[in-house]
């Protein structure tokens, strides 16, 4: 949403926008994604830190590479290269969604399946910025 801002505020066309939406399309398609991960995998390094990790770092590396680019880029108003850096961003992030999911489900045994979304969802609110973060510091006063 906030990237749609900057760009409006940038002047950039509403057919740059659109164009802008198709970055989020990976996560449309994860059960294309999924068949892939749980058939090809390395077997010494384990079938969901096959993709979890190469992925995040692949993403990393991707969210870098736009950073230092960004101002040139919305100076000179590609938005191919944009559209293009966010979706390989959401493949890598809909690949790591798939691979934790099915990772949750091989950490619970049977009887205890049902607990495996509330524990995504912890996992997923404790790493979340909170908006007192903004705010308010956690560090003591001292430091």
């Amino acid at each position: 949403r906030q990237l749609v801002i900057i760009l409006t505020e940038r002047k950039f066309s509403f057919s740059d926008l659109a164009l802008l939406s198709i970055q989020r399309y990976p996560f449309s398609f994860k059960y294309l994604i999924a068949p892939m991960i749980d058939s090809v995998y390395s077997a010494r390094f384990g079938k969901r830190k096959s993709y979890i990790v190469p992925f995040e770092y692949l993403f990393g590396v991707i969210q870098i590479l736009i950073a230092f680019q960004w101002d040139s880029l919305l100076e000179s108003k590609r938005i191919l290269l944009l559209t293009i850096g966010g979706f390989l961003s959401y493949l890598c992030m809909a690949a790591q969604n798939v691979a934790a999911d099915g990772w949750i489900v091989t950490l619970f045994h049977e009887k205890n399946l049902s607990l495996s979304a509330t524990v995504k969802r912890v996992c997923l609110l404790y790493t979340s910025p909170s908006p007192r973060d903004r705010q308010k510091s956690r560090m003591p006063s001292s430091a």
